[in-house]
């Protein structure tokens, strides 16, 4: 997914995008998707917000004093 943000000064002298670039190595997670931002970590933990629902999901697979 790519998403581009288009600015512009209050006064319209100034305008100007912000975009991101689709890449074969940074694939976008499996259950992605438009309604749902996931960030994954190097040690594999996902953090997920839903907008639609409202819901936050913390996945951490490595186990730790946290989450025995």
């Amino acid at each position: 997914m790519s998403r581009i943000y288009f600015i512009a000064s209050e006064k319209g002298n100034a305008k100007f995008a912000l975009g991101g670039i689709f890449s074969h190595a940074s694939k976008e997670p499996a259950n992605a998707a438009l309604n749902r931002e996931i960030t994954e970590y190097e040690d594999g933990t996902t953090i997920s917000y839903d907008t639609k629902n409202s819901t936050l999901e913390i996945n951490k697979p490595k186990r730790d004093k946290y989450n025995g």
